[in-house]
């Protein structure tokens, strides 16, 4: 994949995510964490106005957000799925990377007191000497590529200031403007609070077991519907990780589980 078309003029949400980097972080991916010693030996997946992204920088974030499904019952063997995080996840990873570049071309007079400023907070928060030795040797880095990562962090976040997104001074007035100009734009996406007793069968399994783990799920129901407690219930028969917490899901977005999850949970009514 080759993104050579788009340029530092970045839609809102893709400089957010930039914004948001984790401190240890850098556009490249896991900051300080050494790939392959040969360039060669690493897959690209994209290449970014000829510098490349690749693939053991974006295999971890979409691990990472496949967890987060995980968490809540999601399928994260689901083929679908997995690319749809995956594409999510590139996107991003390109979106950060444009916009570091476009920093770099911009000059920083004091970056270096910058860097030193960054590196004594995080040593106030994790600790000098050792503590930060184990700290470097926990993220596979040394303080050098600890160094390279915040520097690239100063100059987004330069770089951010400068274009008014980071920590922007709106004026009420403008704010009132901008919403009754679009007030569908902010809208909050709809949530739902859910809970679910998932009844696990292999996708490999036959028909019998197919059907056995139907009969459980449907007497279940019918356990439910009869007014047992669907908490307790959850506790005892449940196959998912959030059976210990009675298969409360939490607060879903709709988008964030699978679209079949999605069709059935937005539809159902209130303690349905």
């Amino acid at each position: 994949m080759t993104e050579q078309g788009r340029t530092g003029c970045l839609r809102l949400a893709a400089v957010v995510i930039a914004a948001l980097g984790c401190v240890a972080g850098s556009p490249h991916g896991s900051a300080g964490v050494e790939g392959p010693s040969e360039a060669g030996a690493r897959k690209v997946v994209a290449t970014v106005n000829g510098e490349p992204i690749y693939e053991d920088q974006l295999q971890p974030a979409v691990e990472k957000n496949l967890a987060q499904f995980a968490r809540y019952g999601a399928r994260t063997d689901d083929a679908s799925l997995r690319e749809r995080v995956r594409t999510r996840k590139l996107n991003e990873l390109i979106d950060n990377l444009l916009v570091y570049q476009e920093s770099k071309k911009r000059k920083i007079e004091d970056i270096d007191e910058k860097i030193d400023q960054r590196v004594k907070d995080l040593e106030e928060k994790h600790g000098a000497g050792e503590r930060m030795e184990r700290y470097l040797r926990m993220r596979r880095t040394t303080m050098d590529g600890l160094r390279k990562s915040l520097e690239a962090n100063v100059r987004v976040d330069e770089y951010l200031k400068e274009q008014g997104v980071l920590e922007p001074e709106i004026p009420e007035e403008r704010i009132r403007e901008m919403y009754d100009g679009d007030p569908q734009s902010f809208a909050t996406i709809e949530t739902i609070r859910a809970s679910h007793i998932l009844v696990a069968v292999d996708a490999k399994a036959g028909g019998e077991e197919k059907q056995q783990a139907r009969k459980k799920a449907q007497k279940l129901r019918k356990q439910i519907l009869a007014g047992g407690d669907f908490a307790a219930i959850a506790k005892e028969q449940s196959d998912c990780k959030t059976a210990a917490r009675g298969g409360d899901l939490g607060d879903i977005k709709r988008g964030f589980m699978p679209a079949a999850f999605d069709e059935v949970a937005f539809s159902l009514e209130k303690d349905a």
